[in-house]
């Protein structure tokens, strides 16, 4: 916020938001594993648990206790949090006490706080979030260009002056929903299959759902050099569910199965149903 402004901080909420909306709609709202604080009671592997959600769930419920604190007391508790607890592993109930003893005075504010919905219940915080949204409002009408069909697509220039962040909350909303069609897809590979891995991640995610196989190259050279879980495990799923591409995206995983973390490599077995 600091270094690009409070607009520039509120995208990157949304973006957030997007993915934990993403991983919810996938997961189902009622699922174990959109819990913030999942029970681990032996019957389950804490792996297979891992996912975005602490992380995104738990930028939300910062940003909503920011809401009912104020910024600058915020910045402070977070500050004297880090102090406090460097170095150690904590519970979230240290958190939890931390926070009421740092506002001893704001315990009225505090007791809006629904703790039980934020870390033990399933799917989206019941928050109705006010972000700052000017920036999306690009991001919208781009959005809106992409989505109509009058388009002379072998024509169509990428003329867009967007941020990184605002070109991924501009996909991660088209892959959410319907995504674009092959045309769109095939115009979004000629100009955004650039060097930056999350905007050429999401790019190739939008040609496989449109069923663009044009891209299948690029997709396995995507899979083969990139290690991070949050960019393959997505696309192997997206690969394998484009018709016709299930074989290709088994033999691309046994061929480069060692080139990821082990974490990795088992998740991405389970969703190839390669167990």
């Amino acid at each position: 916020q600091d270094l690009e402004g409070n607009a520039a901080r509120h995208l990157g909420l949304i973006e957030g938001y997007q993915h934990l909306q993403e991983y919810v709609n996938r997961m189902g709202s009622d699922h174990d594993y959109t819990k913030m604080c999942p029970v681990f009671d032996g019957s389950i592997d804490p792996d297979d648990v891992f996912s975005i959600v602490p992380y995104e769930k738990g930028s939300l419920f910062l940003y909503y206790i920011e809401t009912l604190v104020g910024e600058k007391d915020m910045r402070e508790f977070l500050k004297a949090y880090v102090l406090k607890f460097r170095h150690k592993s904590i519970t979230t109930t240290d958190f939890k006490d931390f926070l009421h003893e740092f506002f001893v005075e704001k315990m009225s504010v505090l007791s809006a706080i629904e703790w039980d919905m934020w870390l033990r219940a399933p799917g989206m915080p019941s928050i109705e979030f006010k972000f700052d949204d000017v920036l999306v409002k690009e991001v919208n009408e781009i959005k809106q260009f992409l989505l109509n069909d009058n388009n002379d697509w072998d024509k169509a220039e990428w003329g867009f002056a967007l941020s990184t962040t605002q070109e991924c909350v501009l996909y991660d909303a088209l892959l959410n929903g319907d995504g674009v069609s092959p045309q769109v897809a095939k115009f979004l590979a000629k100009f955004r299959l650039v060097e930056n891995k999350e905007i050429s991640f999401r790019v190739l995610q939008l040609c496989l759902k449109a069923q663009v196989h044009d891209v299948n190259d690029q997709v396995i050279d995507f899979l083969a050099t990139q290690g991070r879980m949050k960019f393959v495990r997505p696309l192997y799923r997206s690969f394998a569910a484009c018709p016709g591409n299930e074989q290709l995206a088994k033999e691309t995983f046994k061929q480069h199965r060692d080139f990821y973390h082990n974490i990795a490599s088992a998740m991405i077995a389970k969703d190839l149903n390669m167990e």
